[in-house]
């Protein structure tokens, strides 16, 4: 856990994942043998981004999910490359990377392939949301290294959850149906309940959910929801020509926005929540699934003995 906390991004390029040609090309094998997709931290003393470590084959993934506990990273890969026609099948592999060692470990697999599934981290257990076509939980105990079910999402929900947070020691789940029902899980009565509130993508800080609506025509509007009053109201807007998506990861009061086309700070503070004025730059030369997170690095210099 020593070290100081960056910024990261993992990008599972799609030039990594090809397998819906039967036979491969021989440009096609080249590629999966020299992955592009890899893990980047970014360095806000000089706002730039710098490659940490490339992702191993196995562990690329076009369903994939990720989510950090601990100071590991830990990888759920929904499909790879199988069989002699390289077609994409489910998976239930899961991974870890430990950023202290650089080393890629695979864990228990999971119960059930989940496709497209998300990954949260909640009080010491990495959970496993739905996926294509599952409504089922599982989370996995790192101490006896197993995945046991838990409650399943509501019924009448879609499968596939859009987005997933952490705020007030629960979760809470974004998609579960085409009307952007906020779903809560409380771990303590392994119960979860359904909100009436409309999200695109949250983010948790403290006792709040920060809440990001993109419109291509207006930019961004930023709700800021009390988990704890249930209150909900706009605290902030941006104008943006042409806002597309992004994904969003919380370092302190900080939240940092990320897509190809642009990297944004919001600073989520109690009293004047707001965006910093300068945006930052983008990761360059990434092409694939952008995936936010935080780890710490060891500072390898400290190791380092003057001559």
């Amino acid at each position: 856990m020593r070290g100081r906390q960056f910024l990261m991004a993992g990008n599972m390029g799609p030039q990594d994942w090809v397998g819906s040609s039967p036979q491969g090309t021989k440009r096609e094998q080249r590629v999966t043998t020299i992955p592009c997709s890899g893990l980047y931290y970014y360095d806000d003393y000089k706002d730039s981004w710098h490659p940490l470590c490339p992702i191993p084959q196995e562990v690329i993934s076009k369903g994939c999910a990720m989510c950090t506990m601990d100071n590991y990273l830990f990888v759920a890969v929904g499909g790879c490359q199988q069989g002699a026609d390289r077609e994409m099948k489910p998976s239930k592999r899961v991974f870890c990377y430990n950023p202290v060692t650089s080393i890629w470990k695979e864990i228990s697999p999971m119960n059930e392939s989940r496709p497209h599934c998300k990954l949260a981290a909640l009080q010491g257990y990495i959970y496993a949301i739905g996926g294509e076509c599952l409504s089922t939980v599982e989370r996995y105990d790192p101490r006896s290294d197993r995945w046991t079910f838990v409650a399943p999402l509501p019924n009448d929900t879609f499968a596939v959850a859009h987005h997933v947070t952490v705020c007030n020691r629960k979760l809470f789940v974004l998609g579960g149906t085409l009307r952007y029902t906020l779903l809560r899980y409380n771990p303590n009565i392994n119960v979860w309940r359904k909100s009436k509130e409309r999200t695109t993508e949250i983010v948790g800080v403290r006792n709040f959910l920060y809440r990001f609506d993109v419109s291509p025509q207006l930019g961004i509007s930023v709700y800021r929801y009390h988990t704890v009053a249930r209150l909900c109201y706009e605290c902030c807007t941006k104008r943006l020509d042409q806002c597309l998506a992004f994904q969003c990861v919380a370092l302190d009061d900080t939240i940092y926005c990320m897509s190809h086309q642009l990297t944004m700070s919001f600073l989520a503070e109690e009293i004047s929540p707001r965006f910093v004025a300068d945006d930052l730059s983008v990761l360059s030369g990434a092409k694939g699934i952008l995936f936010p997170f935080l780890l710490s690095l060891p500072d390898t210099k400290a190791h380092q003995t003057s001559v």
